[in-house]
């Protein structure tokens, strides 16, 4: 464990093979920050994994490479900040397999708050926030260009605006046993006709109306397809409000679909509509799950 007594300026980070878990650790002083240059974080030749737990600055535009055996953890704790800044970052797999980079808030919710950069997310590189509310991935906007992004034993509203410029996938991976869901209050778009797949992949809770992905964003989704995964529910229509909780799990005038053609992947796919204004959907929608319109359920069967 590196454990700051100040603050520095780093150009880059760069891990290869070291001989035990490498983890730098705010010191006494919890305003110590650690600011990272233009060279970023490199761990394509990584042989451990990589735990940043001070406060850190994203202080230019930087490439973070991740190992496809390895993770590249944040943490942002009670007196950390992981996260402010305006650089932007481009998170790149190498090697095989997927590389895991994952913001855990740790409770609090609010670690990336003071970030501002945009990030995006390549193909094979999963990107997993960890916790409740708060600022998942800063105030910026998302790109995904075949990466993953997912939320992990937290219920989020994330408010940043996602383009999609390659097919991918917005995930849940919560493994706590409980139903949590994921609102998505920012415009979803697509610069090249690039489609969307969203996917549960927790391991208990019920499937209820607040559980799943709820889109509800202010303007029209341009993204093309939309796939639903086994045991994922989406649904369109909800509210303004960034809060999970209280009037916030409320439906609304808010969120579309993308602009392509909606499959249901498994019996266990579901798309609900819940808008309380008139609102067409013109997309073919296909395949053996469950299409629910307020409280009217229709089976599909292919």
């Amino acid at each position: 464990t590196q454990t700051l007594d100040g603050s520095y300026t780093v150009t880059g980070i760069t891990l290869t093979s070291p001989t035990g878990a490498i983890i730098v650790a705010n010191g006494t002083g919890t305003g110590n920050t650690l600011n990272i240059g233009s060279n970023g974080i490199d761990m394509s030749s990584a042989a451990l994994n990589l735990t940043l737990s001070a406060n850190l600055s994203i202080g230019a535009h930087q490439t973070w490479t991740v190992n496809g055996s390895r993770t590249l953890t944040g943490i942002a704790g009670s007196t950390t900040s992981i996260g402010t800044g305006t650089g932007n970052i481009n998170m790149v797999q190498s090697g095989a397999g997927t590389a895991t980079i994952v913001f855990n808030q740790n409770g609090n919710g609010n670690g990336w708050g003071g970030y501002s950069g945009n990030i995006t997310v390549n193909s094979n590189v999963k990107v997993q926030s960890q916790g409740n509310a708060g600022a998942a991935f800063g105030t910026g906007s998302l790109t995904l260009a075949g990466g993953t992004i997912a939320q992990n034993n937290g219920t989020w509203t994330w408010s940043n605006n996602i383009d999609v410029t390659a097919a991918s996938v917005v995930g849940q991976d919560s493994s706590n046993g409980l139903g949590r869901s994921l609102k998505l209050l920012g415009d979803l778009t697509s610069s090249n006709s690039s489609g969307l797949t969203f996917a549960n992949n927790t391991t208990g809770g019920t499937r209820t109306d607040n559980v799943g992905f709820v889109l509800a964003g202010a303007n029209a989704s341009t993204y093309t397809t939309t796939t639903i995964s086994a045991n994922s529910r989406v649904r369109i229509g909800g509210n303004a409000t960034s809060s999970f909780s209280g009037t916030g799990i409320n439906a609304g005038t808010r969120g579309s679909l993308g602009t392509g053609d909606v499959t249901l992947s498994a019996s266990t796919s579901e798309l609900a509509f819940t808008r309380t204004d008139a609102h067409t959907v013109g997309n073919k929608i296909t395949g053996t799950g469950t299409v629910v319109i307020g409280g009217n359920t229709a089976e599909m069967s292919g």
